[in-house]
C-alpha cells in the first residue's frame, strides 16, 4: 500500500504532513489501546503504530500524530489525568519515542 500511496504523490505532486494510526474506531480498542489492560490489545496497538509510523516516514511525512483520544475512558469527568499521563509511555516506547 505504501507504493501505492508514493507513486499518488509522485503522480499529484501532493506531500504528507503527518501520519497517524487509528487506534479508536475498532471496537476492540473500546477499553483502550496504549492503556488497554488486554496485552493482546496493546500488542496490536503497538504494531499498528509503528506500521503507521514506518509508512510515514516512507512516505516523506513531516510528523506523526500520537492522539490517545480514546485511551479507555469517554469523558475526563471519571478519571484522573495525572495517573492517565503516564499511563501509555509503554506503547510510545515499543515505537520508539520518548
Amino acid at each position: 500500500m505504501v507504493e501505492v500511496l508514493a507513486e499518488k504523490q509522485q503522480q499529484s505532486g501532493v506531500k504528507l504532513l503527518w501520519g497517524t494510526a487509528n487506534c479508536f474506531t475498532n471496537p476492540r480498542y473500546g477499553a483502550g489501546a496504549a492503556t488497554n489492560p488486554d496485552p493482546e490489545v496493546f500488542s496490536w496497538a503497538a504494531t499498528q503504530v509503528v506500521t503507521a509510523m514506518n509508512a510515514t516516514h516512507q512516505l516523506g511525512g513531516e510528523n506523526y500524530v500520537l492522539w490517545g483520544g480514546r485511551e479507555g475512558y469517554e469523558t475526563l469527568l471519571n478519571t484522573d489525568l495525572r495517573q492517565e499521563r503516564g499511563a501509555d509511555w509503554p506503547l510510545y516506547a515499543a515505537g520508539g519515542g520518548a
